[in-house]
């Protein structure tokens, strides 16, 4: 068809005899063969032959850019995915970032017991150091929900990395120096957590991903990869370094180095994701600048001022109730109002009440089993200390996967036939019944 072309564009050439050399017996010419044209039937019928037809030249390759690509390989297919080349740089290097950070919570799950136990020789305080922890957490989500919204990503991401390195830091540094008692460590874990409250919101099970990626397609992928990431990495990390912990650092330097070294590994790594982020994430979409972020950054300030005040006014009247009971009272009703408005509203809701009630219930049990009861199980009933508690975190985050994946079919023809919370209480009844032999071997 291109020699076709080439030759009607030519004011020389006879079309009918460029079209004859073309086209053949109705068909186009698939071989770069010569063959003489043919006359055509009108030309017969008027009594006229055909010219004499030069050559038709080959037809010219095709460019190579244009000619069609093979799929990919199984191999080529795998490269694509491990190195992800569907995204930006920018979208990258947040990923990247955001698997440093699930490696140092790792690391953070695996030394925090070891931490405890070296400072307090009783892994029970752990329950002192998660309350602080949550309480803080608390506190300063009062502001740092109206700070995300207006910093920009980059200045979240490096500012949160840079500073949790720092405390971390300290925090590893002291505790090999012998330099920092429990009290400390409660100190500089609150004010780590108040970092975590705004680190958090960037998360890409959080907010972030709406920051970084362009397209819904690209953020269901981004969560898909976090997703393995960070169930691979707490499959194998906490057992891992808890094993190593266990068998060869603490035999030769102690509980107190060991712990500090494994604060001082979280530090390097939020070093290293601060380092990652500043270099290379980019946000999409407007964000404040200049004046204009000196300014909301007040009003956000002066807004969670507010919230504080509140909740002051609220503890001056609970501190006050026996001095002045009215007053109190009063300070008391004023502070509680949205609170019960929020119960009212979930009081004639049946199904948001039932949930909300499980989700309290929930979370009130899951930390304090997960952070305080297992670590205390592993070093106490098991004496595996460290590892013990590491193989703890792996075997929660394997069950967890086990469910979320294999089960998810059975779950929701279950549902679908004895429904959402017939469903719930038989579950909450397996569960309780999957600790009785654990409660009997640790009394035993």
């Amino acid at each position: 068809l291109e020699a076709a072309g080439k030759q009607l564009a030519d004011p020389k050439a006879d079309a009918e005899t460029t079209l004859s050399a073309t086209f053949e017996g109705g068909r186009v010419r698939r071989d770069d063969a010569v063959v003489p044209a043919k006359p055509s039937r009108w030309r017969a019928l008027l009594g006229r032959s055909a010219p004499a037809v030069a050559p038709v030249a080959a037809p010219a390759a095709v460019p190579q850019a244009v000619a069609a690509q093979e799929r990919p390989g199984r191999w080529q297919r795998f490269k694509d995915l491990v190195f992800l080349r569907e995204f930006t740089q920018s979208e990258r290097s947040y990923l990247l970032g955001q698997a440093i950070f699930i490696t140092a919570i790792s690391v953070y799950l695996a030394t925090l017991p070891l931490m405890v136990h070296a400072l307090t020789g009783d892994t029970a305080m752990l329950g002192t150091a998660r309350a602080v922890h949550y309480w803080s957490f608390a506190a300063a989500s009062l502001f740092a929900g109206r700070l995300n919204r207006v910093l920009p990503l980059k200045t979240a991401l490096v500012g949160t990395s840079v500073a949790r390195a720092v405390i971390f830091g300290a925090i590893g540094v002291l505790t090999i120096g012998a330099g920092l008692n429990f009290l400390g460590f409660l100190f500089l874990a609150g004010a780590s957590a108040i970092v975590a409250s705004l680190g958090h919101l960037n998360d890409t099970d959080a907010g972030g991903p709406a920051k970084v990626f362009s397209s819904n397609e690209k953020i269901a992928r981004a969560n898909y990869m976090y997703g393995f990431v960070k169930y691979a990495l707490l499959l194998t990390i906490p057992t891992a370094l808890g094993w190593g912990m266990q068998t060869f650092l603490i035999p030769a330097f102690g509980e107190m180095v060991t712990a500090g070294a494994g604060y001082v590994l979280f530090a390097a790594l939020m070093a290293l994701a601060a380092y990652i982020y500043g270099k290379n994430v980019t946000q999409v979409g407007a964000q404040i600048v200049g004046p204009a972020l000196r300014e909301a950054l007040k009003g956000a300030l002066a807004s969670a001022l507010g919230g504080w005040r509140h909740t002051a006014s609220f503890l001056r009247g609970a501190a006050g109730i026996v001095v002045r009971p009215v007053s109190a009272l009063r300070s008391l009703a004023a502070w509680a109002a949205p609170a019960l408005d929020v119960f009212r509203f979930m009081r004639s809701r049946p199904a948001v009440k039932t949930r909300a009630g499980l989700t309290v219930v929930e979370q009130f049990a899951e930390d304090a089993l997960f952070n305080v009861v297992l670590p205390s199980f592993a070093f106490t009933a098991l004496g595996l200390g460290v590892f013990g508690s590491g193989l703890m975190t792996t075997a929660i985050y394997a069950g967890g996967m086990v469910a979320s994946t294999m089960l998810v079919g059975f779950m929701r023809q279950a549902e679908s036939r004895f429904g959402v919370y017939g469903m719930v209480k038989v579950l909450s009844f397996v569960a309780a019944l999957a600790f009785i032999p654990t409660i009997g071997f640790w009394a035993a």
